[in-house]
């Protein structure tokens, strides 16, 4: 079925170029067009921690394993403190509240250092889970092979927003390191 567009604004991505929708039946599958080389970017502007993951043709990515994994989530606040959340947002949440997520406080999230919305992460400091098709094992530290395919040397992000419960603002941060050889 040809992919129909879609507004790009649900996605609330400065690194989205394009959407389309394909859908079949009730099943729905949305293919991202990142504008920069790092091709996964635009997930660190997903709505909240448990969609920042992603599969690629070799190697499975996810931000935040241990949140995902134990079912729980963080708003990313980016979309709130830069004026683009809609009503058309709260769906997406609505789903993953559904399906048992539970959405956590900051505070509540520092049962790893590598969770606070504060923290400056990167795809290469460890916080991140890879899992490579051809070797079948886990990357734990800095898998330059993995973002050479990419054209990526490392992306680093922050969530961040007003952080563990006190009136302190953490401006959202992205930053992609691109291999320019």
């Amino acid at each position: 079925m040809p992919p129909s567009a879609v507004d790009l604004s649900i996605y609330s991505s400065l690194h989205t170029f394009a959407i389309h929708r394909f859908i079949l039946e009730d099943k729905v599958i949305d293919v991202i067009e990142s504008i920069t080389h790092a091709s996964f970017s635009p997930i660190f502007f997903f709505h909240c921690t448990a969609v920042m993951n992603f599969i690629g043709a070799d190697s499975i990515f996810a931000a935040y394993p241990e949140l995902m994994m134990e079912n729980k989530t963080l708003l990313n606040p980016f979309p709130i403190y830069k004026h683009t959340y809609q009503h058309v947002n709260l769906a997406p949440l609505e789903k993953y509240h559904a399906r048992g997520f539970k959405f956590l406080h900051c505070e509540d999230s520092h049962a790893s250092r590598f969770q606070c919305r504060s923290i400056r992460r990167s795809i290469t400091n460890g916080g991140c889970l890879w899992i490579d098709f051809h070797s079948g094992r886990h990357i734990p530290g800095h898998p330059t092979d993995v973002f050479r395919q990419f054209g990526v040397l490392d992306v680093e992000w922050r969530l961040g927003g007003h952080i563990c419960g006190s009136k302190c603002f953490v401006d959202t941060h992205i930053n992609v390191i691109e291999d320019k050889l």
